[in-house]
Order: structure tokens, then sequence, then C-alpha cells
């Protein structure tokens, strides 16, 4: 007998929304979501210290979810408007608006020294030395849900293959 081979396109279409291949904003539950992660649309507001940004990940409430978490800090890359040098500051992908260019905490712990976190620097938008989690103060940028592109996988959010979404359902 023959092999039979099934063959799927699956096709991203970014909306004219942003610069990545999928994005799509929400007003009403003030998220976006990015290649199957999902941001809060705002940050925290102010520089807090590491382990009040884990707390308030922990305690918000937003979009029906409350399994908020800092991002890793690959994660903050893919909301990067473009590699450094980037040339625009805040150097952030626009379906965000206004935003503070300074520090943003990650999850991402230094492996020799836990005490030490990679924090991104959207002023020029790359990764920034070390920083201690007690002695120093960030903003705070909540995500939620899979992984990310850069890690080699593909998030389809619709439960079957051909399935629409009509912008702002997601």
């Amino acid at each position: 007998m023959g092999t039979c081979h099934n063959t799927f396109v699956v096709k991203v279409m970014a909306l004219g929304l942003a610069a990545t291949p999928f994005a799509a904003a929400s007003a009403a539950d003030e998220t976006v979501v990015i290649d199957g992660l999902e941001w809060a649309l705002t940050t925290n507001g102010s520089d807090v210290r590491w382990p009040e940004a884990v707390d308030y990940c922990a305690g918000l409430e937003r979009a029906g979810h409350a399994d908020w978490r800092l991002p890793t800090k690959e994660e903050l890359q893919t909301i990067l408007l473009a590699p450094y040098p980037c040339g625009t500051s805040p150097c952030i992908d626009p379906i965000f608006g206004s935003t503070a260019s300074g520090f943003y905490w990650s999850s991402t712990t230094y492996a020799l020294d836990t005490v030490k976190v990679w924090p991104m620097y959207f002023a020029y938008g790359y990764l920034y030395s070390l920083r201690d989690k007690s002695n120093s103060w960030s903003y705070v940028w909540a995500v939620r849900g899979g992984q990310s592109r850069l890690l080699g996988h593909l998030v389809i959010s619709a439960p079957r293959q051909g399935d629409a979404w009509n912008f702002g359902e997601i």
C-alpha cells in the first residue's frame, strides 16, 4: 500500500498592526497578543524592585486571567521594535502605545549568581548588564501564555484548523 501524506498550510497575517508575524490588540481587555504570548497593554507605571515586580504580576487580574508573570529575557526581546541599535526611543513595538523608555525586569536570573537578573533597556533596545534583585529598580511588563517564536514554536490559538477570528476577539 502507498503512503498517505497530509499537508497543512497555516497563514498568519499581521493585520497591519505591528512588525511581528501575528499581533492583535484588545483595548477592552487591556492586552495584546503577539506570537502566542498575551501581554498587558500597559506597564505597572513605576520603578520597583524585583520582588515587588514578581508580586505585581502574581496579583494582576486582567482580561479574565490571574496567571500573569514576569517575561523571560527572550520574551522581552520579541516586543522590541528593532534590534539594537534601534534608532527610536523607546524601542518597543508601537502597538503598546506610549511607553517609558527605562529598564524592565525579566524573570531570567544569572546562572552564576541568582541574586542578579537580566533587565531589558527599552531606551535603546538591548539587554542591560545584570541588576541586583533587591537594590535595583525597574518597570514591570506582565505576560502570560505559551512560548514565543524565538523558541522555535508556533502557537495556534484556535481549537481547529481553518477557524477564523475577528479583530478584537482573541
